[in-house]
């Protein structure tokens, strides 16, 4: 069972680390079914992260929470998408995936979630 920590901020750093983590299994040479098994788990997290921050700002009536509902559903469209293709080609395509999932935290962190976190008074986002 996937689990997160409590705290935006927590979440954030959680999945960086999970993500940091296939890198260097990657790098080292890890079996595919390790690899998959990971990057599912990851995927995972992701939808249990942005469970968690719909609730927030539905809670706090945030008024852009739909097109933040819309980022979280169309990245996750498109790391599924990739993650299937990776099953057809193995490990050609888990670096770009794992830099796909990096890339776009770190700016999703830096724009719609800092907007999001201002707006609900949340300092641990």
């Amino acid at each position: 069972m996937t689990t997160m920590p409590d705290g935006v901020a927590a979440q954030h750093s959680h999945l960086s680390g999970s993500i940091a983590q296939i890198q260097r299994n990657l790098e080292a040479g890890a079996n595919w079914e390790q690899l998959a098994s990971d990057f599912d788990c990851v995927i995972d997290q992701f939808e249990l992260h942005f469970s968690h921050e719909e609730e927030l700002m539905a809670l706090g009536d945030y008024p852009a929470a739909e097109g933040h509902k819309q980022e979280h559903a169309a990245f996750l469209m498109r790391v599924r998408a990739l993650r299937a293709q990776c099953n057809a080609f193995q490990s050609e395509l888990l670096a770009a995936l794992a830099e796909t999932l990096l890339v776009w935290l770190r700016r999703h962190e830096r724009t719609s979630d800092r907007v999001a976190a201002q707006y609900l008074g949340i300092d641990d986002w």
